[in-house]
């Protein structure tokens, strides 16, 4: 399907073909009219392709450059290269078929007029393919633009971190027979008969006594317990001593793994914006290169033909002596079009990398882990996939704190002053007043006065 700038030269370049035999009618039918011959070929022509300047100007006002018909733009290529052949070829024709005479005025103003166009439409095509080749090598630089400088460097901390934690592996895997040796030699010695049928029996309480004869008890005890546990002391302290190395090797080597996996995340996360990218670009680079790739081949032959009606133009405008061989050396013209050739280049491939399997699936446990010859002995840690979500936690944050502060600021202040202001003011002031006031006056007054005053008064008068 032609695209919107081959459309684009097809109206075009019709609407001048159309302009130049308009204004080539103009002149025709000026000296045609003067002889009497408005019905000749040139005028003929005149009126219909008037006519035809008339149709196509209005089906490019009704939006032609906008559609999407491969039709519409084939029928106006076809229409403008045929506008121009047919009237020079008609000339060709008469030179061929006729004794050579000079050409009327008329049919070599309207030579001249398809001359410079011609000429122009050979300019115009080198401009939309300079404009076309400059619009693939854009999207062949965006392709490239997709690489990220921090890949290599990510690339590079994964390799190393892959290499150490390989190597902390494969010496963790070499202290784990020497341990279960030694473990076993400890646990088969402490089971055997003569440590498992024997076991002190004595007590070592009196380890603080002053009594001789509780001290003789203790120190045969002692020397009892000494004995028996001289045999197998050795080999457990063997054995705790691989297990500690063997646990202390497990704890640097799942460190590493952490690390070689974070690292592996954020190496996935810049090449997963690589590879989308560059899945992006070489989408618009392929169908950019599918409707150029068709509109390259119409200038071609515009170009071609442009080319072959000047030379025959030429040869007829000079009336030479040798027409006819001239017209026949513009037949078999051979018209270069290298320079109108798109220079595509290699079709871009995504990288082997964007179809890695993701972190932690079984198919990368079992290529960084399952297959390594150190896994059977010591399996590594539980994989911890990439946390994608810390990308989306970022997005949500300053949404709520415009929409929350303008609603929230002002709805509490009025509220709140309108309840609480009037309704502390009336009612502890009636209430406290009279309670107070009564009820501790009376009580008090009268019992200490009448009490006291008779008493010693009527004791001494008899």
């Amino acid at each position: 399907m032609p695209n919107q700038s081959d459309r684009r030269i097809s109206v075009v370049f019709c609407l001048l073909i159309l302009e130049a035999l308009h204004a080539a009618s103009v002149v025709g039918e000026a000296a045609c009219a003067a002889k009497g011959e408005v019905e000749s070929d040139h005028s003929l022509i005149s009126t219909r392709f008037t006519k035809a300047r008339t149709r196509a100007a209005a089906v490019a006002a009704g939006g032609l450059l906008q559609g999407d018909s491969s039709v519409a733009g084939a029928g106006s290529h076809e229409e403008g290269v045929a506008a121009l052949e047919a009237f020079v070829m008609k000339q060709v024709d008469r030179a061929l078929s006729h004794v050579q005479s000079p050409l009327p005025d008329d049919t070599l103003a309207s030579l001249k007029a398809f001359k410079d166009y011609a000429k122009t439409l050979q300019d115009d095509m080198l401009k939309l393919h300079a404009s076309d080749q400059n619009d693939i090598d854009l999207d062949l630089a965006e392709i490239k633009n997709c690489a990220d400088e921090g890949l290599e460097t990510s690339r590079g901390s994964v390799e190393d971190l892959r290499t150490k934690h390989q190597v902390c592996r494969e010496q963790e895997a070499t202290l784990v027979d020497p341990m279960k040796s030694k473990c076993e030699e400890y646990s088969r010695t402490r089971k055997s008969g003569r440590f498992a049928a024997t076991p002190p029996t004595c007590s070592l309480a009196e380890v603080a006594t002053d009594s001789p004869d509780a001290l003789e008890a203790f120190d045969e005890c002692l020397r009892t317990t000494y004995t028996w546990t001289s045999g197998l002391e050795p080999l457990r302290q063997a054995c705790s001593a691989a297990s500690e190395e063997r646990r202390n090797q497990t704890a640097k080597c799942n460190a590493l793994q952490a690390r070689f996996e974070s690292s592996a995340c954020i190496h996935a996360t810049k090449q997963d914006a690589v590879c989308s990218c560059q899945e992006r670009e070489i989408g618009h680079f392929r169908a950019r290169r599918a409707k150029i790739s068709e509109g390259e081949h119409v200038r071609q032959h515009i170009y071609i033909s442009a080319v072959q009606m000047v030379c025959y133009i030429d040869v007829l405008v000079s009336n030479g002596a040798n027409q006819r061989e001239g017209l026949q050396d513009c037949k078999e013209l051979s018209v270069d079009i290298s320079h109108l050739e798109i220079a595509y280049g290699p079709v871009p491939e995504l990288e082997a990398a964007c179809s890695s399997a993701p972190l932690c699936s079984d198919g990368w446990l079992s290529e960084e882990y399952e297959a390594k010859s150190w896994h059977d002995k010591v399996p590594a840690a539980a994989c911890v996939p990439c946390q994608k979500t810390v990308v989306i936690t970022t997005a949500p944050t300053p949404a709520p704190t415009p929409a929350l502060t303008p609603a929230l600021t002002p709805a509490p202040t009025p509220a709140l002053t309108a309840v609480l202001s009037p309704a502390p003011t009336p009612l502890p002031t009636p209430v406290p007043t009279p309670a107070s006031t009564t009820a501790p006056i009376p009580a008090p007054t009268p019992a200490p006065t009448s009490a006291p005053t008779p008493a010693p008064t009527a004791a001494p008068t008899p």
